[in-house]
């Protein structure tokens, strides 16, 4: 059942009559894209949770002839980190990138065969010792939670850019990871990437990988429109709202679409945070209450406490 841009756009623009406009099909598509911002801060949607342990590809990227300067086109290289491991044809196995001097220029640690190819690269945060920033992937909408799951092996937790000052004596101590915060680290620039930035304290003493699961937000750009089949209708409803109380702000219709569309969002919040369904449990979890609920009889419990053994839940 998923649809299609230019079928959105046309079902869209038909509360006007101008599903055959295409200055109305165009008004459409933003209407679209207002409706996805109106979803988008209703609520942390389950269908857009994801995590930075997938690879990328990256197309068209020339690797010049000494065999380590890579480059592409603009902002190609936007998600790529330090030491994240990378793959393609010429490229030795376990290469990984040594330095990042743009989104447009990457350097490699490993001399690989001169071309223009395809580059997959890691999609886990590589933590390097002594740097405690990174730019986080383009598609970044909120954190839901973030882990070390190379050394240390730990949950991290998140605390605001002001609380992360409070409880800082010296920024610039270097020791154990425990806490991390998401900030812009950078003025508004409509021509740059708009990537916001993650910041780990203390500054890491040793190399760590970062698993970091996160909200992306809708993409109004992506064909099929971005969301799922059960979200659909409500969602094309809500632009049609929009696109109405745009072209004519007094049409007889706005109050039953209004009405409509903001029922259907609140119950699909409603649906969204039921995840289990009829197997969710109505009330609070500890963590401790959930791992001891697992019964796991291959780890001691009591030296380390409960979840010490084997990493947690």
């Amino acid at each position: 059942m998923s649809m299609s841009l230019a079928l959105a756009d046309a079902f869209i623009a038909k509360v006007i009559g101008g599903q055959n406009d295409t200055l109305k099909k165009a008004q459409a598509r933003h209407a679209l894209g207002d409706a996805m911002e109106d979803f988008q801060i209703a609520n942390d949607w389950s269908f857009l949770l994801v995590d930075t342990d997938r690879t990328f590809a990256v197309a068209s990227c020339t690797i010049a002839g000494d065999g380590v300067s890579v480059t592409v086109a603009a902002n190609g290289f936007q998600n790529v980190l330090k030491r994240m491991t990378v793959t393609g044809t010429g490229v030795p196995a376990n290469t990984t990138v040594s330095a990042v001097t743009s989104s447009t220029a990457i350097t490699l640690g490993t001399a690989s065969t001169p071309g223009t190819v395809t580059l997959t690269f890691g999609g886990t945060i590589p933590i390097n010792t002594g740097t405690d920033q990174y730019t986080l992937p383009s598609l970044f909408w909120k954190p839901l939670s973030c882990r070390l799951v190379s050394n240390a092996q730990r949950m991290l937790k998140y605390v605001t850019p002001r609380e992360l000052d409070m409880i800082t004596y010296n920024p610039s101590l270097q020791g154990e990871l425990g806490y991390y915060t998401i900030y812009s680290g950078a003025s508004f620039d409509a021509n740059s990437t708009q990537q916001s930035k993650i910041k780990f304290s203390r500054v890491p003493a040793q190399n760590d990988t970062a698993l970091l699961k996160y909200y992306r937000p809708f993409n109004v750009t992506a064909d099929p429109v971005d969301i799922p089949d059960e979200y659909l209708y409500s969602l094309l409803m809500r632009a049609r709202f929009l696109l109405l109380l745009t072209e004519n702000a007094n049409d007889e219709r706005l109050p039953a679409y209004k009405s409509i569309s903001e029922q259907r969002l609140k119950a699909l919040v409603g649906k969204d945070r039921n995840e289990g369904g009829e197997d969710e449990y109505e009330r609070l979890h500890t963590p401790g209450e959930i791992l001891a609920e697992r019964g796991d009889p291959l780890w001691p419990r009591g030296d380390y406490g409960a979840g010490m053994a084997d990493g947690g839940i």
